[in-house]
């Protein structure tokens, strides 16, 4: 026997817990989720018989723009169970209820970024049988445009702002979230090393400035991940790339994942996998299957 509750800002202390056991992170990292993404969710614990919360989950608000219409959804976020429990199902049945929960919700569809390669088995067999693919590009530093031959100038970017800009340049074609959440996406970029800017052309006033978010790879510092740009024909990009190269001295590539249509040379990138999304409403499937995810951070 079990029984999945909801997590409360109470709750601090036991999720702290969770996640120290479970996720490679340190207590600065687990408060800035509790401070500024938690409140903003809605969590849940299992708990089996007699025994006190062992799995936990947060689902992040998600909602996709159509037209008029707001198809609203979750991103399945910080799946954890205690290493003593494991291997009891418990994240599995904790999965399956809180789907439950957000289907009586209303909501059209819940995703998930998997952290690892072998895990995406065990979410299709959740039901989460909906591939959503991104294209990937790498440019490498002897390939990249200098920064001199280019005009621009930058400025810090601020959650705020980019909503608006994502509100603005990728609502047709991306998931999108509430304004707390992106604000909580760049403080989680600019934690792991990253840079969140905003990239103005001098000599043109463009309609939307370009925005990037861009980190270090864990492992490799010497590649860095663009998270997300607005970034869609090659000027920009080439902006985008002068720009992280300028910062980061050392890196010796980039890696950019962007929805497959923002691809300008297809014949040099690569189209993946990276989430993986349930349908909770079957009439909403043409239009989950269409849009990219990136935000918030894995």
């Amino acid at each position: 026997m079990y029984t999945v509750r909801k997590a409360t800002i109470n709750d601090r202390e036991v999720i702290s817990k969770i996640w120290s056991a479970c996720f490679a992170v340190v207590q600065a990292y687990i408060d800035s989720y509790l401070n500024h993404c938690f409140p903003y969710c809605k969590s849940y614990f299992l708990l089996p018989e007699k025994e006190g919360p062992v799995s936990y989950l947060s689902v992040i608000p998600s909602y996709i723009s159509r037209g008029a219409e707001t198809v609203t959804g979750g991103y399945i976020y910080s799946v954890a169970t205690l290493p003593d429990h494991r291997g009891r199902g418990y994240a599995r049945t904790l999965i399956e209820e809180v789907t439950r929960i957000c289907k009586n919700s209303g909501y059209s569809y819940l995703v998930v970024k998997p952290a690892d390669p072998t895990l995406f088995s065990y979410y299709r067999n959740l039901n989460f049988n909906i591939p959503l693919r991104s294209g990937e590009k790498t440019i490498n530093r002897e390939f990249s445009p200098p920064s001199t031959s280019l005009s621009f100038t930058t400025a810090p970017l601020t959650g705020k702002i980019l909503h608006k800009l994502r509100l603005r340049t990728l609502s047709s074609h991306f998931f999108l979230t509430i304004p707390k959440i992106v604000q909580y996406a760049v403080l989680e970029c600019e934690s792991r090393g990253g840079l969140s800017t905003l990239i103005t052309k001098n000599s043109v006033s463009p309609t939307s400035p370009l925005y990037c978010l861009a980190y270090p790879e864990e492992n490799n510092h010497k590649k860095i991940i663009v998270i997300e740009t607005n970034a869609k024909n090659n000027s920009e990009k080439d902006m985008v790339v002068a720009h992280l190269f300028e910062h980061y001295k050392d890196a010796e590539s980039i890696v950019y994942r962007t929805h497959p249509s923002f691809l300008t040379s297809p014949s040099d990138s690569e189209i993946i996998i990276t989430e993986l999304a349930l349908l909770l409403k079957d009439e909403c499937k043409p239009v989950i299957e269409s849009r990219h995810f990136s935000l918030p951070l894995e």
